[in-house]
């Protein structure tokens, strides 16, 4: 009896030391945290992250603190100090979804972040962006997150160590149907499409894992790695050093416009090796594979197919003496900015073209004759 009268004694006991417990709890989260948490501390907190990872905010609208655990940015500025000439990073209608127990010891921990718009330094438009998996602990980033890139739908799996100055990535990624502008990620990594003051155009695919260390072009340094399987429908490219290069053997300075562009892409070492890449098109199609290195160097075998209706009427006729079916090999090597372009021709090739050009000279000359 003396036994259970304790037991119910512990048990009582036990109960009411619990219902405090949860009453606390619920105190500090229902009243002291959210009296303790000012938006002027949210503020402090979300500029000191980026602050701390070269990037100095210059614009920070619409801050407000929702409880439980909710942060509403309308509009976030944000200017890269390391590229201080580049355009700043936009963000538009940013919400970030914290825990609230953290909050007692003045750590902001987000659980998932969404943010309408982020634009990147023009040079691309993010938008709807939602994280299905994030956390941010001792500076290192895993996040798992799906958006529209230049309106292609885009994901991406992966981690960010933002300890150092220049972050380091493990990332894999795929995207479809991305409009392509200028400095599209990846894409400017093939010397065909390396365009500065030309037009680039076309939709872009890919997928594959990449990584290494720094952001935009500081990321092409021997610690990245990458493999990449890249597409692109319905692409044109004007004022590419290379394209121009190739047009010209045809006597034309047409911009190129092709119907699908497929390329597989392995980065180590510091070079883009390239062991396939195919270009289709009205005026061209291409075939080749090759080496480029980060210094700009270039290293191609390529295959072209010419449609004769864009010929230029010599290179036509030389085109029927020496090239079977209208392809020409070619060797490309120099530059991206300045490549060189040499045709090959074999032994029967070249024979061929010997012959045809000694008899057009001798119906020339007989021509010359008889008048």
């Amino acid at each position: 009896m003396h036994m259970r009268l304790n037991k119910m004694a512990w048990i009582k006991g036990l109960l009411i030391y619990g219902g405090i417990t949860v009453c606390l709890a619920l105190t500090a989260i229902l009243v002291i945290i959210p009296a303790y948490v000012s938006e002027d501390f949210v503020k402090e907190k979300v500029t000191g992250e980026l602050e701390g990872k070269s990037y100095h905010v210059t614009k920070l609208e619409g801050l407000s603190f929702h409880w439980p655990g909710n942060v509403h940015i309308s509009s976030l500025v944000v200017q890269n100090q390391d590229r201080p000439t580049n355009d700043p990073i936009q963000f538009e209608d940013v919400s970030i979804s914290v825990k609230a127990l953290p909050l007692l010891f003045k750590n902001f921990v987000a659980k998932n972040i969404s943010i309408r718009k982020i634009n990147y330094e023009n040079q691309f438009l993010i938008q709807d962006l939602v994280t299905s998996k994030f956390s941010f602990k001792k500076n290192m980033l895993s996040i798992q997150a799906q958006f529209l890139l230049n309106e292609g739908a885009t994901s991406i799996e992966g981690n960010v160590d933002v300890s150092q100055g220049s972050p380091i990535f493990d990332l894999s990624l795929t995207a479809r149907d991305v409009h392509i502008t200028q400095d599209v990620p990846f894409l400017c990594l093939l010397p065909m499409f390396a365009v500065k003051d030309g037009e680039l155009a076309g939709m872009l695919s890919l997928s594959g894992s990449i990584r290494g260390s720094g952001t935009g072009k500081e990321m092409l340094n021997n610690t990245l790695v990458a493999n990449l399987a890249l597409t692109v429908k319905d692409g044109y490219v004007k004022g590419n050093k290379l394209i121009s290069s190739l047009l010209d053997i045809m006597g034309t300075k047409k911009t190129y416009s092709f119907d699908l562009m497929e390329a597989s892409i392995e980065i180590k070492d510091g070079k883009i090796n390239t062991p396939k890449v195919t270009m289709s098109g009205q005026m061209m199609s291409l075939t080749g594979s090759g080496t480029a290195a980060f210094d700009g160097t270039i290293s191609y075998d390529a295959t072209i197919r010419f449609n004769k209706e864009y010929l230029s009427k010599d290179m036509e006729k030389i085109s029927k003496m020496a090239l079977s079916n209208n392809e020409l090999p070619v060797e490309i090597r120099g530059t991206a900015k300045s490549p060189k372009v040499a045709i090959v021709l074999y032994k029967d090739n070249l024979e061929q073209l010997v012959k045809g050009l000694i008899s057009d000279f001798t119906k020339d000359s007989k021509k010359k004759t008889k008048k």
